[in-house]
């Protein structure tokens, strides 16, 4: 017998894409039976193209409480998909808090098999221990009657009655807007935030300027959420110092 025989190169070859196709495979069983440690849950679809270092533990949450919310306005027995929903295009915002190392992300979710969509909000940290969280790492509300694509579906959420309908501007913030201007010669950075006073008394608007120079910038951005912002005093204070970043202009 031949103990050098060489191995035929197709066969390797035929061997190697096997293996794998088997990998792959493997890996798609696993993932398609692999159930949701949150509960029931409904897929986004296209999470990952828009938030795609987001931690799967983050995203389970994501999609179990996207399954919550919608059982909440669905009648006793509804059908409800596994999946389907999908981020609204031109929705998706996000951003990083350097000082606070805390990820945020901010979206739209339609349901179009459902007819119903809601703002979604979650936030992450690679320390799980970091003391920035907020009470809610995940959150979906009603959408305003702005944002309403599918009509009206008579959508409750967990503060309604509460904040939101006292104060409904405070589902559009927090907002950031960040951006380069000027040719790329400064950077914008600016989050319209809120503050509640007292009880649910009243409502501060907050505006955290982190590379200056930005206070009527943030005050045109309010003015364009029209009636929602009128009214309310506004807080400004200036972080660009402690930032650090090539502040932009007046």
């Amino acid at each position: 017998m031949d103990n050098n025989r060489k191995i035929n190169p197709v066969i390797l070859l035929i061997g190697g894409m096997a293996f794998v196709v088997i990998i792959v495979l493997a890996a798609v069983l696993v993932n398609l039976l692999r159930e949701n440690p949150y509960g029931a849950e409904i897929k986004i679809d296209n999470f990952t193209s828009y938030y795609s270092n987001t931690p799967r533990e983050t995203e389970d949450s994501l999609y179990a409480a996207l399954y919550n919310i919608v059982a909440e306005n669905s009648e006793v027995g509804a059908e409800i998909p596994a999946s389907g929903a999908m981020i609204r295009d031109g929705s998706a915002t996000g951003s990083y808090d350097e000082a606070k190392n805390m990820n945020y992300g901010h979206f739209i979710v339609d349901i179009e098999k459902l007819g119903q969509s809601y703002d979604g909000y979650f936030e992450w940290s690679n320390n799980s221990n970091n003391v920035y969280y907020s009470g809610y790492a995940t959150l979906y509300t009603c959408p305003s009657s702005d944002e309403l694509i599918y009509g009206d579906f008579g959508c409750t959420d967990m503060f309604t009655g509460d904040l939101v309908s006292l104060f409904p501007i405070v589902k559009k913030l927090p907002e950031t807007v960040e951006y380069y201007a000027n040719n790329y010669a400064d950077y914008v950075k600016y989050i319209i935030g809120y503050e509640v006073v007292g009880d649910n008394d009243g409502l501060v608007l907050v505006i955290t300027d982190y590379t200056g120079g930005n206070y009527e910038r943030a005050i045109e951005k309010i003015r364009e959420y029209g009636k929602l912002s009128e009214g309310f005093p506004v807080k400004y204070i200036d972080k660009s110092q402690d930032y650090g970043s090539t502040y932009a202009g007046e």
